[in-house]
């Protein structure tokens, strides 16, 4: 069985609601505006950091046609990811990116035969020989009490990297992108 954190934390939350969903394939009626704009937004970092350190002009309007943005969604894209590019110029000083890294690792050494443990970081960095994960975060709101203790950034991507490419990673970034839903 192929698990993922995010697997984990559904079936923890509701595991009814995690077996309609994951074992049945039974999907929510209800649009995922929300959902669909992280994953461009998540696409449009993952081109941008690609050629690390160039820093190219990306075309939100093409995106936004590809991911079938709607119109507001689509000018909170370009607004956030120009606020993005001017905090990222302004902060970032990475030796090394690498970006929308995929890992599975194989959990039989941890007495769970057959199984695997899979993750998508949205980047990996690398500054002064300490490398760090960091994980882009689209929401409406922030809770700052679940900031400090993110499971997934802290534990689960760092112990991924470890064993998968055997990195040690000093820490771990969450990047808030704050929107607000048309």
């Amino acid at each position: 069985m192929k698990v993922s954190y995010s697997d984990v934390v559904s079936f923890w939350r509701c595991p009814y609601r995690w077996y309609l969903s994951r074992q049945l394939g039974l999907r929510s009626a209800a649009p995922r505006t929300a959902a669909n704009f992280g994953t461009v937004f998540a696409e449009v970092s993952r081109r941008y950091y690609a050629n690390w350190p160039s820093r190219p002009t990306i075309d939100t309007e093409t995106l936004s046609h590809e991911y079938d943005l709607d119109v507001e969604m689509h000018y909170l894209l370009k607004a956030l990811w120009a606020e993005y590019v001017t905090w990222s110029e302004r902060n970032e000083r990475w030796d090394e990116i690498w970006p929308e890294v995929s890992l599975e690792v194989d959990l039989a050494p941890f007495g769970f035969p057959g199984d695997t443990f899979s993750c998508r970081l949205d980047m990996l960095a690398r500054l002064g020989g300490e490398w760090y994960v960091r994980d882009l975060k689209t929401t409406s709101r922030v809770n700052v009490k679940k900031v400090d203790l993110d499971p997934q950034t802290q534990m689960a991507y760092p112990w991924a990297v470890e064993q998968k490419l055997g990195l040690d990673v000093y820490g771990g970034s969450i990047v808030f992108v704050r929107r607000q839903d048309p």
